[in-house]
């Protein structure tokens, strides 16, 4: 057997031959966006070890099998340049594909993907090519007769975590919430941080007729939390937090400054998949806010994914990490051995794709995308490091679960989860939800007890209706009885005559006096 690497600008490719001519299994890798957890240098060393091992466990079916890769130069997955790039690439493809043997199954690996490329599925269903992502499904993408080829393997997605808030809500009977953005504008990260808040944000004005909601937008790298915390207070009591746990703990700490976090107020924090430079939210990290933060972490309620197993994907990782190192050296700017789930579900993705692969080789159909597609809908697949169980729209099954720190054990409770595919939020075991269940989100007296008054104050009040109510009968009598009295002086006084009446001639008629006598 030979192995070949041919390396190009923006491309690598990565083959085995085992015989001379085409292979018959194509794998082809498309990177949108250069970010250090989901980027080309971050991604492609996943799907050559993930090819690599699906040639161990098939080596029949992988005996010849090509994997390239093509990487764009922008940093954002989105925008004109990703979609011009994204169709030039699908042209480039369906022109390879001439040149390739007519029994050659191509798949295409794509990391991430955004709305705005979705004409990469378009052409990926007219070629009937086998897609699957790392990333999780996004509502453009659920279209099944646009996109019957198309599977998801990531749980990153934000929709189904506002679905989940909503349900939080609803069980609480909080009908007001505050949404803080944080713009992070000297970070990175900044568009995570905006990201995690756009699913919830978006549905929450879907409940504008039960939920009253509003946007405060801060920027922690320029500013504190106070400002915002303090706008916050006069509109709610639950405060969802559109930021990273590093940040989140500043805000905590602010808000216990600030008077907020004697359990009168609820902090929600967002975070979907574990990736390096955002770790989960805890309280330690040896600075100068552990002990503030230990103190008033019960106030906080994390809605996440479910925790990924690292003791048993740990060694993925680092096979993972040695493969990095093999490609591109040590000097990277991913962050070493720090947990990355989107790797994880990359790895996953090939491994299901593989296994799908392999045991449809004899099928008619086997060089169908759709067909493979197909194959994957509804199966929960027993995989060696953990099993993966897909749903009938080409996702994988999801629970969002809802978190409390309990200070004492030092760990985190499940107070409630949210079955995705239910679209339906579940109790755990224990009694830890009770908690929140008796918070107000706007107290019955209002924020300020303006909607209601003390005792003195209602007989004060009470006093004042009385007197003024008074005031207003006499007015009304008083009136009355002026204008009587008008009318009977007028009646009276019959015999007087308006002085016009002498003007212009007409002089001292009957009809005039009668007409004066009726004034």
């Amino acid at each position: 057997m030979w192995l070949w690497a041919v390396c190009t600008e923006g491309s690598a490719f990565i083959f085995s031959l085992d015989s001379p001519g085409p292979p018959p299994l194509h794998f082809r890798s498309l990177h949108l966006g250069n970010y250090p957890a989901t980027g080309y240098m971050a991604i492609q060393p996943i799907f050559n070890y993930s090819l690599s091992v699906a040639r161990t466990r098939y080596p029949e079916t992988f005996a010849g099998y090509v994997y390239d890769a093509t990487s764009s130069k922008t940093n954002t997955p989105a925008g004109p340049d990703v979609v011009q790039m994204s169709v030039d690439h699908m042209m480039d493809l369906y022109v390879e594909r001439t040149r390739l043997r007519a029994d050659t199954l191509t798949t295409l690996l794509i990391p991430t993907l955004t709305p705005d490329v979705a004409v990469v599925g378009d052409f990926a269903r007219e070629m009937d090519l086998l897609m699957i992502s790392c990333t999780t499904m996004h509502q453009t993408f659920s279209d099944k007769v646009r996109f019957p080829n198309f599977n998801f393997f990531g749980l990153a997605y934000t929709e189904p975590y506002g679905r989940a808030l909503a349900s939080v809500l609803a069980f609480n009977n909080w009908t007001s919430i505050v949404v803080m953005k944080d713009l992070m504008s000297r970070s990175l990260q900044a568009l995570r941080s905006s990201e995690i808040c756009r699913g919830p944000a978006d549905h929450l004005k879907s409940l504008r007729a039960t939920v009253q909601s509003k946007e405060i937008t801060v920027d922690s790298s320029l500013e504190d939390f106070r400002r915002g915390l303090t706008m916050a207070s006069n509109f709610s009591r639950i405060v969802l937090s559109c930021t990273l746990g590093g940040q989140q703990r500043q805000m905590l700490a602010d808000a216990h400054a600030l008077g907020m976090t004697n359990g009168d107020y609820v902090f929600i924090h967002l975070y979907n998949v574990e990736v390096p430079n955002d770790a989960p939210m805890t309280w330690y990290r040896n600075d100068s806010l552990d002990q503030v933060v230990r103190s008033v972490i019960s106030n906080l309620l994390i809605i996440r994914s479910p925790l990924m197993p690292w003791d048993i994907v740990r060694n993925v990782s680092t096979k993972v990490w040695m493969e990095r190192e093999a490609l591109f050296g040590k000097n990277l700017p991913v962050p070493s051995f720090q947990n990355n789930e989107f790797e994880i579900s990359c790895y996953e993705a090939v491994q299901v794709a593989a296994l799908v692969i392999n045991e449809t080789r004899s099928h008619p159909k086997a060089l169908s995308g759709r067909f493979l597609a197909q194959r994957m809908l509804n199966r929960t697949f027993q995989l060696p490091e953990r099993d993966v169980t897909m749903t009938a729209r080409g996702s994988q099954v999801s629970r969002i679960n809802v978190l409390q720190y309990d200070i004492e054990e030092e760990t985190l409770h499940r107070l409630y989860f949210y079955d995705v595919e239910a679209s339906a939020l579940k109790l755990s075991s224990g009694n830890y939800w009770v908690k929140f269940s008796a918070i107000l989100d706007r107290p019955k007296c209002g924020l300020y007890g303006q909607l209601c008054l003390t005792e003195s104050g209602a007989t004060v009040t009470f006093s004042v209706s009385v007197t003024f109510c008074l005031i207003l009968i006499l007015g009304i009598a008083v009136g009355t009885r002026y204008f009587i009295v008008q009318r009977q002086l007028g009646a009276d006084r019959w015999w007087l005559i308006v002085e016009a009446d002498f003007i212009g001639g007409e002089g001292i008629s009957l009809s005039n006096i009668y007409a004066n006598f009726h004034q």
